[in-house]
């Protein structure tokens, strides 16, 4: 064997999921990398501190088994040569429950989470931090099926997917967390494609140049292309992919027929009133509708944000997974229309359970406001209803503060207020920088709500973690620019109506 891998040579099964999206993206990536987009998203870091907590609980459905990888780790970060030859040891041995084992036959290479021997032979088990399949990822457990059995035998590829049904009480029980899938039927119909995938790829990875391929659904579905750019870089500014609303596939004809720019669609076509107001590109305000908003706001009125996070192990009892859990909140108190705002925030602390916590807090932090100014109040909302059916004490208080909440994004929506600054989009991260373009996020160590989401579970994951005081910081500095947000949205409004 080669000390070395050439990964030019081989299809993994990251290789073989970009070539099914477009054959120029597998191309791409295995002989101009250089030329890829940096997609290492605030997310995708944290996300990386926190690791898999899911996988190591299955692995403990299976005490005995041998690992033969680590998690995580990118088609170039790992081992593979000491992976597989780490496989084939404890194979050889007579090991029945790997883990991250690894296979290379021919050209073709691919791990599994987990291969485990029963009664009627070897079952590779993948485990999914969710608790639905996609085809996605149906197709990828097809390729690697394809690559195991060649090798070993294979009788049956099941998924270990996350039971939202199960409720948390005492420990966590790995046999009650997942709920196990066979794909091995869907799989079967799969395999003739797999088979003239395989060859096709093997061909392109022959050719000397790029594959052409014009740019259409392939390059944002499943996944955003990394070479995007690449293809992309004749599309103008205010282009037709911008227009919100518009089903890509009529994007793409209008692309084909010439029509490049939102301008040049044909004023005559069938548009919604919204993509009428994005392709106009002017300010507009309804005057009329915008003062109805303002005069429906009580004081005192509080400007209210919260944050939650949906762990995938439920971390208390009583909890089931993906439950939203409240853990922020920051909010600007006006008693009156031209008050000064003061700040009301509160961040739960690490460690416990910040249900009960929370509750207080918000209590105290709302009970005297007439209206709370929530943008998109859905998670609010949900929030404290969840909140009323754990605490029934503090039901009545709850669901009184709850008929008191007002959805600060209506007149936005209406199309009652906009700016073309917001490119026909009404949400907060567009809306905030086209009024004040100065109030982005990208100051911010903490850019969006699923990053401060990640980055609490890592606080309550890691709690003697010496940046643990200065990422509470950044959750309060995340949250209290979404809380000035909401002010400085109202106070545009009221500029507007005069």
């Amino acid at each position: 064997m080669d000390t070395k891998l050439d990964f030019t040579r081989v299809i993994s099964k990251t290789s073989f999921a970009r070539g099914w999206q477009c054959e120029k993206f597998l191309w791409l990536h295995k002989y101009q990398s250089e030329l890829k987009e940096e997609r290492d998203s605030p997310e995708g870091k944290i996300l990386k501190e926190l690791g898999n907590p899911v996988f190591e609980w299955f692995k403990k459905r299976y005490p005995e088994g041998k690992s033969c990888g680590k998690f995580g780790e990118r088609d170039e970060e790992k081992d593979w040569l000491g992976s597989i030859e780490l496989t084939r040891q404890l194979l050889d041995q007579g090991e029945k429950a790997l883990f991250y084992p690894s296979f290379l036959v021919d050209d073709l290479m691919c791990d599994v989470h987990c291969l485990v021997k029963e009664k009627e032979g070897w079952v590779i088990y993948l485990v999914k931090i969710a608790s639905r399949l996609s085809d996605r990822s149906v197709r990828n457990a097809a390729f690697q099926y394809y690559v195991l059995q060649k090798e070993i035998p294979i009788v049956d590829v099941r998924f270990a997917l996350i039971d939202r049904h199960y409720e948390r009480q005492g420990a966590i029980d790995p046999q009650k967390l997942f709920k196990i899938r066979s794909v091995s039927h869907r799989i079967e119909k799969l395999i003739p494609e797999i088979d003239k995938k395989v060859a096709l790829f093997r061909k392109v990875l022959k050719q000397e140049k790029v594959p052409r391929r014009k740019i259409g659904n392939q390059c944002t579905e499943p996944l955003p292309c990394d070479f995007k750019s690449v293809c992309w870089k004749d599309v103008p500014e205010n282009s037709i992919f911008e227009l919100v609303g518009l089903p890509k596939d009529r994007m793409f004809e209008y692309w084909k027929d010439g029509v490049k720019k939102i301008a040049d669609i044909p004023r005559d076509e069938e548009i919604s009133f919204s993509q009428k107001i994005q392709m106009d590109g002017h300010r507009r305000v309804e005057k009329k509708g915008v003062q109805h908003f303002i005069d429906s706001v009580q004081y005192p009125a509080l400007f209210i944000d919260f944050e939650g996070y949906l762990p995938s192990l439920p971390p208390f009892d009583g909890l089931r997974p993906f439950d939203l859990i409240p853990f922020l909140f920051a909010g600007y108190l006006m008693e009156s229309p031209k008050g000064k705002a003061k700040l009301v925030e509160f961040l739960c602390t690490p460690g416990q359970d910040p249900r009960r916590e929370f509750c207080e807090a918000f209590l105290n932090a709302a009970r005297s406001a007439k209206t709370l100014l929530v943008y998109d109040p859905l998670t609010e909302q949900n929030v404290l209803k969840k909140l009323a059916q754990t605490f029934p004490e503090h039901a009545d208080e709850i669901n009184d503060i709850r008929s008191r909440i007002v959805d600060l994004s209506l007149p936005i929506r209406r199309k009652d207020f906009y700016l073309p600054e917001m490119k026909g989009y009404h949400s907060m991260k567009q809306v905030l920088p086209a009024i004040k373009p100065h109030k982005h996020y990208q100051d911010l160590e903490i850019m969006t709500g699923r990053a401060a989401a990640y980055m609490f579970q890592v606080i309550q994951e890691n709690l003697n973690h010496p940046e643990n005081e200065n990422r509470m910081n950044d959750l309060k500095a995340y949250c209290r620019r979404d809380a000035e947000g909401l002010v400085h949205i109202f106070r545009a409004f009221e500029a507007a109506a005069e």
